[in-house]
C-alpha cells in the first residue's frame, strides 16, 4: 500500500518537509520528551558541571537568606586532627548598646563632728555620755524640779563610797594620797587636797569650800582644780550629789 505522502504530489512533498524539519530541530535544543533527555545524558560531563544546580542547599540557602556571619580567618580554623569547635549562639540585642558598667558614687563626706548632744532631760537617755541621765545630771538642774530630799548620813555617803570608789581609793591603794576607808572622814575632814592646796577635801559645814564635794559635782576646774570627775566610771546622779552637799553642809 502506498503511503499517504507519497500519493501527493513532489511539490507538495517538498512542502510538507520545509514544515517539519524546524519542529524537529527545535525539539532537539530544547530536549524536550525523551530525545530531549537522551540528548542531556549525551553530552559532555564538563558540560553538565559547568550548568546551574539548584540543590536543597541552595533552596534552604534561598529560604533563610544569605549567610551575613562574618568570614573565619585561619586563626579561628582548628588544628590538624582536632574537632571543630561548637558554634555558640551569640545574644541578640536588637543594635542595642551593651550597658556602661556601673559607677559607685563617692562616699559623701561624712558631716562635721558637731560634738556631744546636750542632755535631754527626759527620755532615759545618757545624750551628753557623762554617766548621769535626765534629772540625774547636773545639766538638767534647771529643767528638774528641785530636789525634796533630805541630807544623807555617814553611813549613807560611806556606801557610796565603799560601792564607787574602792577600787582607787580603798585598801591601802590611796590614789593622789586620799583615802576613803571607813571612817572617810578622819581622813577627809579639814585633810587638804593635793590637787589643790588651797582647799581641803572636806570643810565642815561649806561645801563650797570642799574639794572632794567639786569632784563629785564635777565642778572642779571651775574653782582651778584638775583631773577628771569623780567616781570616773560613772557620775553620781544629780540628787545624790545634792544629798552629800547636804550632808556637808550639816557637818
Amino acid at each position: 500500500m502506498v503511503p499517504m505522502w507519497k500519493r501527493r504530489s513532489l511539490p507538495a512533498r517538498r512542502a510538507l518537509i520545509t514544515l517539519a524539519v524546524p519542529f524537529c530541530v527545535l525539539a532537539c535544543e530544547t530536549g524536550g520528551g525523551r530525545s530531549g533527555a537522551m540528548a542531556d545524558a549525551r553530552r559532555p560531563a564538563a558540560a553538565r558541571d559547568a550548568a546551574p544546580r539548584t540543590d536543597a542547599r541552595a533552596d534552604a540557602q534561598a529560604l533563610d537568606g544569605p549567610d551575613l556571619s562574618p568570614p573565619r580567618s585561619d586563626a579561628d580554623s582548628p588544628p590538624d586532627g582536632a574537632p571543630p569547635a561548637p558554634d555558640v549562639p551569640r545574644a541578640v540585642t536588637d543594635g542595642a548598646p551593651e550597658p556602661d558598667a556601673a559607677v559607685t558614687p563617692p562616699d559623701a563626706a561624712p558631716e562635721p563632728d558637731a560634738g556631744p548632744r546636750p542632755e535631754v532631760c527626759v527620755g532615759g537617755e545618757d545624750e551628753d555620755h557623762d554617766g548621769r541621765i535626765d534629772c540625774c545630771d547636773p545639766d538638767c538642774e534647771a529643767a528638774c524640779p528641785p530636789i525634796d530630799a533630805p541630807a544623807y548620813t555617814e553611813a549613807d555617803v560611806q556606801l557610796l563610797f565603799d560601792t564607787h570608789c574602792d577600787v582607787c581609793h580603798m585598801d591601802g591603794r590611796a590614789d593622789g594620797t586620799l583615802s576613803l576607808d571607813a571612817p572617810f572622814l578622819l581622813h577627809t575632814l579639814n585633810v587638804g587636797s593635793e590637787q589643790l592646796r588651797t582647799m581641803v577635801y572636806i570643810k565642815a559645814g561649806d561645801r563650797a569650800q570642799s574639794y572632794l564635794f567639786h569632784k563629785l559635782a564635777g565642778t572642779q576646774h571651775e574653782i582651778g582644780g584638775a583631773g577628771a570627775n569623780m567616781p570616773f566610771d560613772i557620775g553620781l546622779c544629780r540628787e545624790q550629789i545634792e544629798r552629800i552637799g547636804r550632808y556637808i553642809d550639816g557637818l
